[in-house]
């Protein structure tokens, strides 16, 4: 086993728990939950990178809390949210080293060469955005292989449906059973990767079947002395989220923004930037509330041996490098398709109601996309069905009776009612 492969287990288990506490704290504090649901892997990974700075530099909780007492509110929310985990931390979890602060910025033309300059400097691990990450390919998603078995597996496990397909085959029943099991006898995650590497394929003691079970070991202990512990399928997402990471030929191990990584590693930037929480603008402004030089902050919160620029955002960049990857163009040939030509979006002809309007008022965009697209999922209930039932019923009577006059009471009242009748039959069929 290489030096990498023995160094991989502890990052990723000492990833899971960071992570862990960082969702403990968020059920605790609204504003940040608020903005976690929006953006729920990147938004974390950025706090876990900011808890992760805290350790190192030996911030006690005093600093945190008097960051929360800030007017800023994301700053209040999000340095609550690091106290509580900070006191989640206690005893589970040893801070890395902060380092010599010594580094070396390099600016690259794409990922390939990022990760050619990484491997030439003798680093076997670098940190990189999750989108970068999940676009390349995980560890886990070759699919012919025992540990893409497991991965699989585990992901069906965690969504409410499973993904079936593909080169490994994942038995519908294995997860039903899986999920059963981690319900009913509340199964410790490291049960469930073991009763997942038993129905794969394959070697189940390889390194990163091996990795996981380490990593779902320290969330086991980590959750077992909270009282209130999340939903299974909620600690399993937690943990894949974790520990992904990438292996690739170059011998560079990729692993996310916010994760734990090993000394000497570098750090993989794009374009476009990290999440706002671990901005340099954000960095600094959340120095300035913890009373610490915002240059020493940020060195320590990017604490990495190497730093690569790469001249591409980040969707680009993982398009040539799986183009490169498949025997497509050389680099220097490759170019996004031409953009389509801009032209006026013409509105259909519609009828305006009262709640059109109030979504207009409160957010232009969402009436486009609600009214317009059609692109808004209402999850209804049994008031909104209600409500659009009357609602169509009385817009198609309108469209009859043209002039109320001109028709008798009770000739309006069957009209009525027989829309109502037309209403709630196409309701129930929707």
């Amino acid at each position: 086993m290489s030096a990498g492969a023995e160094r991989l287990p502890a990052c990723l288990a000492a990833s899971a728990v960071v992570r862990g506490s960082i969702y403990a704290a968020l059920a605790r504090e609204a504003a940040a939950w608020e903005a976690w649901q929006v953006a729920p892997a990147s938004f974390v990974d950025g706090l876990c990178a900011l808890s992760l700075a805290c350790a190192r530099l030996g911030l006690d909780e005093s600093a945190l809390a008097f960051a929360a007492t800030e007017p800023n509110e994301t700053i209040s929310s999000i340095a609550r949210v690091l106290l509580a985990a900070q006191r989640s931390l206690k005893g589970a979890f040893a801070p890395p080293p902060a380092g010599d602060g010594q580094r070396m910025f390099v600016s690259c033309q794409s990922l390939a060469d990022a990760l050619q300059l990484i491997a030439s400097h003798g680093i076997g691990f670098a940190s990189a955005p999750r989108t970068v990450i999940a676009g390349i390919g995980d560890c886990a998603a070759q699919e012919s292989t025992a540990q893409g078995g497991v991965w699989r597996l585990l992901n069906a496990v965690r969504r409410k449906s499973a993904a079936l397909g593909g080169a490994v085959r994942v038995d519908e029943a294995v997860v039903r059973q899986l999920k059963r099991s981690l319900r009913e006898r509340r199964q410790p995650l490291s049960a469930a990767v073991l009763s997942a590497a038993a129905a794969s394929t394959g070697d189940a003691a390889a390194v990163h079947v091996s990795a996981l079970q380490a990593a779902a070991a320290a969330c086991d202990e980590f959750w077992s002395k909270h009282e209130l512990i999340p939903a299974p399928e909620t600690r399993l997402g937690l943990l894949l989220d974790a520990v992904l990471h990438s292996q690739l030929p170059h011998g560079v191990t990729l692993l996310p923004d916010g994760g734990v990584v090993p000394a000497n590693s570098a750090r993989i930037v794009f374009a476009d930037g990290p999440p706002s929480c671990a901005g340099p603008s954000f960095l600094d402004s959340f120095a300035a509330a913890l009373d610490v030089e915002p240059a020493r902050f940020c060195r320590v919160a990017q604490a990495h041996a190497l730093e690569l620029s790469v001249a591409q955002t980040q969707a680009a960049a993982v398009a040539r490098h799986l183009t490169a990857s498949a025997g497509g163009h050389a680099h220097g040939q490759w170019a996004w398709p031409p953009p389509e030509e801009r032209r006026r979006v013409v509105a259909p002809a519609m009828m305006f109601s009262a709640s059109g309007l109030n979504t207009y008022a409160k957010c232009p965009r969402r009436w486009f996309f609600e009214y317009l697209c059609d692109a808004v999922e209402d999850r209804g209930s049994v008031q909104a069905t209600y409500g659009k039932v009357f609602h169509e019923a009385l817009e198609e009577l309108h469209r009859e009776v043209r002039l109320p006059a001109a028709y008798g009471a009770d000739e309006i009242l069957q009209r009525l009612c027989a829309q109502l009748d037309a209403a709630f039959s196409k309701a129930r069929h929707e």
